[in-house]
C-alpha cells in the first residue's frame, strides 16, 4: 500500500491539501458455507482514493471550513449479497466500482457560549463493470452501489449558559438526513428501496467546573420511521429493521 499527502499552507489559517492513498481488505470464511448457492469464502478488494480539499478559519475563528472532493476506484468488490431465493445473505466479490462526491462542513461560533455546526455530502457511487455471472447477482454497469445515499447531512448547535462561578446549563439539538438508498443487488423487483428519513435529537443540562455532568436526552424526537433493511437484505425476508424509536434518557458522569 502507499499514500501521498502534500499540503499547502497558504496563510497559517487556511491551507489546501492533496491525497492519494490505496488501501485493501483481506478475505475471509461465510459463515452460512454450505448453504445452497453460497460461497465458503471471499477474497480481498482493493482501492485506490484521490482526495483534494481546503481547511480555514475565517473573521477570527468566527467561521471554520472543510471542503473536499474525492474520488475512489474500487476492484474486486466485498459485498453482501443474497441466495437467488432470498434466504441466506452471504459476502462474495463483484468487479469494480467508482465513487465519487464532495464533502463540505462549517463551524460557526457566535459567542463564546453557542456553536453551531453542520455538513452536507454528495455520493455518487456505480458499477464500472458488470458483476461475473458466476457471482449470479443482477448487478450490471452504471447500478448504484447499495446503501450509498446520494445526499445526507447534519446540523446541530449547542448554547452554554453560566449559572454561577462552578455551574454552567447547556443545551441543544441535532438534525441529520440520511437520503434515499438501494439495498443488496437484487433483478429490479425484488432490488429494496429504503426512503430518505430525518432524525431529531435534543440534550440539556448541568455541568460542574468539578467535573460532574449531568444530561437529559430525547433521540429521534418525531419518532421516524428510517428504514434500515428490509426484504432480501434481510435474513427474515418479511422483516424490517428500522431505525431506534423516540428514546429518553439520562447521564450522569464524572471527569478526572
Amino acid at each position: 500500500t502507499f499514500s501521498v499527502a502534500p499540503q499547502w499552507k497558504i496563510r497559517p489559517n487556511l491551507m489546501v491539501y492533496a491525497r492519494v492513498a490505496s488501501g485493501y481488505r483481506p478475505g475471509g470464511p461465510n459463515i452460512n458455507c454450505g448453504r445452497p448457492f453460497v460461497a465458503c469464502t471471499y477474497g480481498s478488494d482493493r482501492t485506490v482514493n484521490y482526495e483534494l480539499g481546503l481547511k480555514g478559519d475565517f473573521f477570527d475563528r468566527l467561521v471554520s471550513i472543510d471542503a473536499s472532493a474525492y474520488l475512489i476506484d474500487w476492484d474486486d468488490i466485498q459485498t453482501l449479497v443474497a441466495t437467488p431465493n432470498g434466504r441466506s445473505g452471504y459476502t462474495a466479490n463483484g468487479g469494480t466500482a467508482r465513487s465519487q462526491g464532495v464533502e463540505l462542513s462549517m463551524t460557526l461560533r457566535p459567542s463564546r457560549a453557542t456553536t453551531i455546526e453542520g455538513w452536507v455530502a454528495y455520493n455518487d457511487s456505480k458499477l464500472t463493470e458488470d458483476f461475473p455471472a458466476a457471482a449470479r447477482l443482477a448487478a450490471f454497469k452504471g447500478d448504484r452501489l447499495p446503501y450509498s445515499a446520494r445526499w445526507s447531512g447534519n446540523i446541530s448547535a449547542n448554547h452554554t449558559i453560566a449559572l454561577s462561578d462552578t455551574t454552567d446549563a447547556f443545551f441543544g439539538g441535532n438534525l441529520s438526513y440520511v437520503g434515499k438508498r438501494i439495498g443488496t443487488f437484487q433483478p429490479d423487483p425484488l432490488r429494496a428501496v429504503f426512503p430518505s428519513y430525518w432524525q431529531f435529537d435534543l440534550t440539556a443540562g448541568l455541568k460542574w467546573n468539578n467535573g460532574w455532568r449531568f444530561n437529559a436526552f430525547v433521540n429521534n424526537l418525531t419518532n421516524e420511521r428510517g428504514i434500515l433493511r428490509a426484504g432480501a437484505d434481510s435474513n427474515i425476508p418479511t422483516a424490517v429493521t428500522y431505525i431506534r424509536p423516540r428514546s429518553f434518557g439520562v447521564a450522569v458522569s464524572k471527569s478526572f
